[in-house]
C-alpha cells in the first residue's frame, strides 16, 4: 500500500515474470534503469487515457444476496471463476468483449468497518494476505477472451499470496500488458449499480503524465 494513495494501477514496470526477470515486450531491468529510458513507462498511457465500457460484478453483495458463509478478506482465499459466472448471471449483465474487469470482493468494506488496531495489526502481516481472484489456467483464459483491462477494491486483485506457482500480474502485466487496478473503493459504485439495477457504465482513467525515468512504474 502506497503513502497517500487512494487506489493504484499497475503499469507495465511494475511486475516482471518472475523466473525469467522480464517485463512486457522482453524489457528487462537493465533497460528500465538506462540513462533517461521511458520504456514501457506509464506516462505514454496518459496520452490517450484508459477508456471503456466497465462492468461491476458485485462479489460481496452477490455472497449477501445468497447468505453465503461471510469471507474474510484480510485471509488468503480465492474468488473463483464460476464464482464470477454467477455473480454476472445474477446481475443480469452482459460480458462483451474489451470490457474493463470490475470486482467487489468486500475488502473495502471489510477496511472501512476495522478498528485502528485491526488495521494496525493487518499492517504487519508479512506477506500481506487477501482474499481475491483465483490463479487458474480457466481465469487467464476467460479474462484473455473478454477484457482489456482489470481492477478491484483489494490491494493485488488476484489472491495473495498466490495459491498457484504462478501469480496473474506476470501473465496480465509481463505478458499481456494487461492493465491492472486496485484498491478502488467501490462502495458507492455498489450502491448505484443495485438502485439502477445495471452493472455496466462508461469508464475514463487517465494516469499521470510524468516522464521522469525512474516514475514511470
Amino acid at each position: 500500500m502506497y503513502h497517500s494513495q487512494c487506489l493504484t494501477g499497475d503499469g507495465l514496470r511494475h511486475f516482471a515474470y518472475q523466473k525469467e526477470a522480464k517485463f512486457y515486450n522482453g524489457v528487462t531491468l537493465d533497460d528500465i534503469h538506462g540513462d533517461n529510458s521511458t520504456i514501457n513507462g506509464i506516462g505514454a498511457w496518459s496520452e490517450k487515457g484508459i477508456i471503456g465500457r466497465g462492468i461491476l460484478l458485485d462479489y460481496e453483495a452477490w455472497r449477501e444476496e445468497h447468505d453465503h458463509p461471510l469471507r474474510d478478506a484480510f485471509k488468503p482465499g480465492v474468488i473463483t471463476l464460476s464464482g464470477l459466472k454467477a455473480v454476472a448471471e445474477w446481475e443480469g449483465v452482459e460480458i462483451k468483449f474489451g470490457d474493463i474487469l470490475i470486482i467487489r470482493s468486500g475488502y473495502m468494506a471489510q477496511y472501512n468497518k476495522s478498528s485502528r488496531n485491526d488495521l494496525e495489526a493487518l499492517s504487519k502481516i508479512m506477506p500481506p494476505t487477501f482474499l481475491g481472484v483465483e490463479q487458474s489456467t480457466e481465469m487467464l483464459n476467460w479474462i484473455w477472451d473478454n477484457f482489456s483491462a482489470v481492477a478491484g477494491d483489494q490491494p493485488s486483485f488476484e489472491c495473495w499470496p498466490s495459491s498457484q506457482p504462478y501469480m496473474l500480474h506476470e501473465v496480465l502485466l509481463a505478458g499481456w500488458g494487461c492493465p491492472i487496478g486496485e484498491l478502488f473503493d467501490l462502495e458507492v459504485l455498489s450502491v448505484q449499480c443495485k438502485k439502477s439495477n445495471r452493472y455496466s457504465f462508461f469508464v475514463a482513467s487517465e494516469p499521470c503524465n510524468v516522464c521522469a525515468p525512474h516514475y514511470l512504474t
